[in-house]
């Protein structure tokens, strides 16, 4: 398998937009060429004073779960974020009321597993499939927090420094 950085013009990617484009990683997983996953983050706020923080999200073939793609896309995601200054990565996940046959905990233990802490839920605010659904927020700290904190780097000027396939 191997990772390579997904560089998207326009402002959208699959649908969603980003305020700015220079801010956000976009990772591909391929194995054979085929994509296999993508993960990315993007801009958590627009403010300057939220610049070290990014929302994740992250999406793998359901056929190759539990392969250590996720795993590996996201290692390689805050390998370059890390590379950009980035302190704070906070994904927002949907967590059902129940588990049902579309949603389960499944995200949210995966999340853990990466280090990722609970910091918030929001209730039924999630309507997909005919049905209700929680929203959870969770983060994790990849970077120190400073008094004078360094400067975000911008992702154009990171792209070829960062080899995304050796990880830690």
């Amino acid at each position: 398998m191997d990772i390579f950085f997904n560089l998207v013009d326009n402002k959208t990617n699959g649908g969603m937009s980003y305020e700015n484009r220079d801010q956000v990683c976009n990772l591909v997983a391929k194995v054979d060429d085929q994509i296999v996953g993508y993960a990315y983050a993007g801009t958590f706020n627009v403010r300057a004073a939220y610049d070290w923080c990014v929302e994740t999200s992250i999406y793998v073939d359901h056929t190759l779960r539990k392969c250590g793609v996720g795993k590996r896309l996201y290692q390689a995601l805050e390998k370059a974020l890390k590379a950009q200054n980035i302190t704070n990565l906070n994904a927002c996940i949907s967590s059902p009321i129940q588990n049902d046959e579309y949603l389960d905990t499944n995200s949210i233990d995966y999340h853990h597993h990466l280090g990722y802490q609970m910091v918030g839920e929001f209730h039924q605010c999630g309507y997909k499939f005919k049905r209700w659904y929680n929203m959870v927020w969770m983060e994790k700290f990849i970077g120190e927090h400073h008094e004078n904190q360094l400067p975000m780097i911008q992702f154009n000027e990171i792209k070829d420094q960062v080899n995304l396939n050796e990880v830690d």
